[in-house]
């Protein structure tokens, strides 16, 4: 079977991905994972999404984007065209999350 991967590059290291979508128990946002391959084995890499729900979101396939722990998350979503930033922040901790609608026609080409 051939995987369609994407390429995400990290401070560390280079990862072959694919992506998983799922919703949060509690808020009902989307939730994409994502996931490594490597010889046809899979292992989780990240959570792309972080789960805020007492912050509101601008509308459907809309959620937070944690790029305080993946600082490059931004840009890689961007480059997939696998959504666009709604210029929306949630506040959580010390932390300030963007929000990005979501291309599910896209997300979905990346699901394995």
């Amino acid at each position: 079977m051939k995987k369609n991967l994407l390429t995400l590059k990290t401070q560390f290291e280079t990862y072959k991905v694919s992506l998983e979508l799922d919703t949060y128990l509690d808020s009902k946002r989307i939730a994409i994972l994502l996931i490594g391959w490597e010889k046809n084995e899979s292992y989780p890499v990240a959570t792309l999404t972080v789960n805020i729900p007492d912050e509101n979101i601008s509308g459907i396939n809309c959620n937070f984007v944690d790029d305080n722990n993946l600082p490059f998350i931004c840009s890689f979503i961007e480059k997939y065209k696998l959504g666009e930033p709604t210029h929306n922040l949630a506040f959580s901790g010390y932390c300030v999350y963007p929000e990005y609608k979501f291309n599910l026609d896209e997300i979905k080409k990346y699901i394995i």
